[in-house]
């Protein structure tokens, strides 16, 4: 990208392309060899922890971190599964990854927001003064806006095809490859161990797949502001914008403010999703040792509670002998079993409910961006709605009307606290509460 006001001079914009390479193979659990290669010539002076020099440094102060970890696994730890060590540095590595992915949307984003500030203030001029909007120096700030404007969308075309390839090779892990990892034959380091590392994969996939629609909808606001500087070259120098050229903008931010709204909604799914993912990680090794706990806990608690009773002067009016008190034991553990099995039916019987509705219906398919450029007369409608899984989570519907030189917006949203059950692709109907025929992008 090219520099921008108030960079030093000496500043670089610039992208550069990583590659990491991993392979495990052997004979058996006990017997393998493992082969890593990243590139580090990028960052031969920042100190980057995939440094050579820097495991050579900390093996002479004592300390021997495993490369391939990136320096946050200790080398000498106890034995590893080669399956369940190949998914940690998977996991490690593709964190790695989306970490520089949310950089480059970050800087991404400052850029556009700068452009975007640009483009405002040449259409304050435009608008105030048909003077000022014919000068030399408003057309030659908007040939440089739309030069910049330009590379950006460059960029951004090569970068979502980059993500776009990373996310079909993990959709293809997801699907096929992770059958690898998936037996469950009772031996050290089967699907039972391998299940959180891989739910922690699909979770970070999950965040590439919407940073995937973030660069998405920075690339739509490159091309409304190159439509702008084309429409501003051909109205000055003699006019300022036209009436339909203003409908024009009026309608393009609207709808850039409607997919700046799908974006918003987008990371809140997310986030229902992330919350949804920690949620179904609980392993079969976790239920049974939260069962063993549970179990002894009701065993351990209902005598304490009787011996802190008969160890109270004055509390208990009858007498105090080994009689009484086991009785007292014994009516102690009928209360604690009775709730106890209470509570555990209720969240099993819960738990049953939420991931026979995660099965019937998919959480995140892809959603449609709206990529038609509506004329003055035009109306479009977005909506979104979600049905909870439950009838006690509640809900916030909101909707805004707003109404720009005959161009009607309609935005209609449903959120949930805690999880959206559906949310299907876009449909064209027909519509038919406006009484006329236009179309209308409806999301449900």
């Amino acid at each position: 990208m090219p520099p921008e006001e108030g960079d030093e001079g000496d500043d670089v914009h610039g992208l550069y392309s990583g590659h990491i390479a991993c392979s495990v193979s052997g004979h058996d659990y006990w017997r393998w060899t493992a082969h890593f290669a990243i590139d580090t010539w990028f960052d031969e002076t920042n100190g980057i922890n995939d440094q050579v020099t820097r495991y050579e440094n900390d093996r002479e102060d004592g300390v021997e971190w495993d490369p391939c970890s990136g320096g946050q696994d200790d080398a000498r730890k106890p034995f590893w599964f080669p399956r369940i060590w190949f998914l940690r540095i998977f996991g490690i590595r593709l964190d790695q990854i989306k970490d520089e992915w949310e950089s480059i949307c970050l800087h991404l984003g400052q850029n556009l927001d700068r452009q975007d500030r640009k483009y405002k203030v040449l259409l304050l001029e435009a608008q105030l003064s048909p003077e000022l909007a014919a000068a030399e120096d408003h057309r030659f700030r908007v040939n440089a806006l739309e030069k910049s404007v330009l590379e950006s969308r460059d960029v951004l075309q090569d970068l979502i095809s980059v993500i776009q390839e990373t996310l079909k090779a993990g959709a293809s892990f997801l699907s096929t490859e992770v059958n690898f990892f998936l037996n469950f034959d009772g031996q050290p380091g089967d699907g039972s161990e391998c299940y959180p590392y891989l739910s922690e994969i699909r979770r970070m996939f999950n965040v590439l797949n919407q940073l995937g629609y973030r660069l998405e909808s920075y690339q739509a606001r490159c091309s409304f502001l190159i439509q702008y500087c084309e429409v501003s070259r051909k109205n000055n120098p003699q006019v300022s914008l036209s009436a339909s050229d203003e409908r024009f903008a009026a309608s393009s931010r609207g709808l850039l403010q409607v997919q700046v709204d799908i974006e918003n909604l987008r990371n809140e799914l997310i986030q229902v999703k992330l919350k949804n993912d920690q949620l179904l990680a609980i392993g079969p090794g976790d239920v049974e040792e939260v069962r063993v706990l549970a179990f002894s806990t009701l065993l351990t608690q209902a005598f304490s509670q009787t011996t802190a009773l008969f160890s109270a002067d004055g509390v208990i009016a009858f007498t105090r002998s080994w009689q009484t008190f086991l009785i007292s034991l014994l009516v102690a553990y009928g209360i604690n079993l009775t709730i106890g099995t209470a509570f555990l039916i209720w969240i099993r019987r819960a738990r049953h409910k939420i991931q026979a509705a995660l099965k019937a219906t998919p959480l995140i398919p892809p959603v449609a961006q709206p990529t038609s450029n509506p004329s003055a007369t035009s109306t479009v409608t977005l909506r979104s709605s979600s049905e909870a899984v439950t009838q006690t989570i509640a809900t916030h519907t909101s909707s805004t009307n707003s109404d720009e030189s005959g161009l009607t917006i309609y935005t209609r949203r449903r959120f949930s606290d805690r999880l959206w059950l559906s949310y299907r692709q876009p449909q064209r109907v027909d519509d038919v509460e406006l009484g006329n025929r236009n179309v209308i992008e409806e999301l449900t």
